[in-house]
């Protein structure tokens, strides 16, 4: 586990690659621009933007910004999902990159937190680690509650788990599953109900959701250059490498060779 708070962009940067994991990061006081997977965000004052492990992140911006990072010898989310409820929230979610806002009346929890963070990362005793992971649930748990009511506030419970598991589930088969159908089976749902729960929160259909996360791989694979276009569709789950190309060019107007050329 990392936890670090600077305005170092070597540091930074250090700090990100540093663990093969989850991170999270918190622009204090100041905005910060973050390049993740070739695409600005822009982090206002008080934000906070959930990063997994296959986001490559650079930083465009200095200010000050709060990083914690971990991997799942640390703590996996994902086998505590029961304690912390933010799978498919906070991470392994169908956005790219889940930011939520730090209201001020929060803000002092959450300062207070960070010290405590700072206290104990630099103790030594046996029970540092155990410490170190109760304060990280707690982050979690503050962080996920916020979450909720910024973007979940008109569903029911059983419909946020149905959100939660949809998100999971095709950040974990989006490789050779890609309908609607396939998903809602795995659930136990029909698509219908699955297509109301993402219209009841404004977000994108459910296959836009499939889609982006398909595409959002297939760039990474084509500009990092380690396997040919027909190897990719292979990868991706495509029946051949024609209609992969009809894909990625429906999504960014642009086909592989191209996109690639254009971004080298």
């Amino acid at each position: 586990m990392i936890i670090t708070t600077s305005s170092d962009i070597t540091q930074f940067i250090r700090t990100i690659s540093d663990l093969d994991g989850l991170t999270i990061i918190w622009a204090r006081n100041n905005d910060t621009t973050l390049l993740v997977d070739r695409q600005k965000i822009n982090l206002k004052a008080n934000q906070m933007g959930f990063l997994s492990s296959y986001q490559n992140i650079d930083i465009q911006s200095s200010g000050e910004f709060g990083v914690i990072s971990f991997n799942k010898e640390f703590y996996c989310v994902i086998d505590h999902d029961s304690e912390v409820s933010c799978k498919g929230i906070l991470f392994y979610h169908s956005t790219r990159y889940p930011i939520i806002d730090i209201p001020a009346t929060e803000l002092d929890r959450y300062n207070l937190l960070w010290e405590m963070f700072d206290v104990e990362i630099i103790s030594n005793d046996d029970l540092v680690l155990d410490m170190l992971r109760s304060l990280l649930k707690r982050y979690l748990i503050m962080s996920t509650r916020l979450a909720k009511k910024q973007g979940l506030k008109n569903l029911t419970f059983n419909n946020i788990n149905l959100f939660r598991e949809f998100n999971f589930l095709v950040e974990t088969h989006f490789k050779n599953l890609h309908k609607v159908q396939d998903y809602a089976s795995l659930l136990h749902k029909s698509p219908k109900t699955i297509a109301n729960v993402f219209t009841n929160i404004g977000k994108s259909t459910p296959l836009k959701i499939i889609h982006n996360r398909i595409i959002i791989e297939a760039q990474k694979l084509v500009l990092q250059g380690d396997l040919n276009i027909n190897e990719i569709s292979y990868a991706l789950g495509f029946e051949d490498i024609q209609t992969f190309s009809r894909f990625f060019k429906k999504m960014k107007n642009v086909s592989p060779s191209k996109y690639k050329k254009g971004n080298n």
